[in-house]
């Protein structure tokens, strides 16, 4: 089952990196990070019942060979998904991404999901840009 969630996960990290609107910066990828991470939460536990170690390993994996980020960045990228998931005040606008990375479980249609994406890439960067 971590095999068939990797390949979930894996290829909507592949659908959106390939896609001519993304940007290779930490931001692009925190936030692709979170919604990766929602995903994952989503389809592992709902569809496949793997443990939550099993999808904090799937999201790691993808991540690192997705996007080239450090092993240490996405460990600490990982740890903070999994702190913020179920902790709302860990911080709530990684708990708010993982939430809509969590929706993408029932959305068949693989190019929304990869737009919402880029809408929320924009949000957090004008977000960032305003502080």
């Amino acid at each position: 089952m971590r095999e068939a969630l990797t390949q979930r996960v894996g290829g909507l990290a592949e659908a959106v990196i390939a896609d001519s609107r993304w940007e290779q910066d930490d931001l692009s990828v925190s936030v692709l990070g979170m919604l990766l991470y929602g995903f994952a939460l989503a389809t592992g536990r709902i569809a496949m019942f793997l443990d939550i170690e099993d999808i904090n390993a799937v999201v790691f994996e993808c991540v690192t060979q997705k996007t080239g980020a450090a092993e240490s960045w996405t460990k600490g990228l990982v740890a903070e998904a999994a702190a913020s998931a179920f902790d709302k005040a860990h911080h709530s606008g990684q708990y708010e991404l993982i939430g809509v990375g969590h929706s993408y479980f029932t959305v068949e249609d693989q190019a929304t999901v990869v737009d919402n994406v880029f809408a929320n890439i924009a949000n957090v960067r004008l977000a960032a840009n305003r502080a």
